[in-house]
């Protein structure tokens, strides 16, 4: 837990959702969010969220405030519905926020068009929440 812990407060504060990994910024170290709040001090707007294709594997980081834990529930119903496999799916808690990552494996049919299809389909309802 510990380990975790120092990964995650290393992990870079700006988070782009582009599917090719762009990261730029300094670390979560000093990310603050009330539960009400959408902001993240000098961070990250909330929710946020990073998606990475790598063949067939799909692997998203979702991070959320403390109010928003039916995004995961969401999140998981679309990539269901998409013929998306979800493999892996945890979650961990840092202050008043939360990093889900969800690791998925979409079908070799849908690779090409069928992953942009996805990360665009999450992506559009990540941001009309924020």
């Amino acid at each position: 837990m510990k380990q975790k812990k120092m990964w995650l407060m290393q992990m870079p504060a700006n988070l782009t959702s582009s599917a090719g990994s762009s990261r730029t910024g300094g670390g979560l170290a000093n990310l603050t969010s009330s539960a009400g709040s959408s902001r993240a001090g000098e961070g990250i707007d909330l929710p946020n969220i990073d998606i990475r294709v790598m063949g067939s594997a799909l692997e998203l980081v979702l991070i959320t405030g403390l109010n928003c834990q039916f995004m995961f529930n969401e999140i998981i119903r679309m990539l269901h519905e998409d013929g998306a496999e979800v493999v892996n799916a945890s979650f961990s808690v840092l202050d008043n926020t939360i990093f889900h990552t969800i690791h998925s494996k979409i079908g070799e049919s849908a690779q090409d068009y069928g992953a942009a299809r996805i990360s665009e389909r999450l992506r559009k309802f990540v941001h009309d929440f924020s």
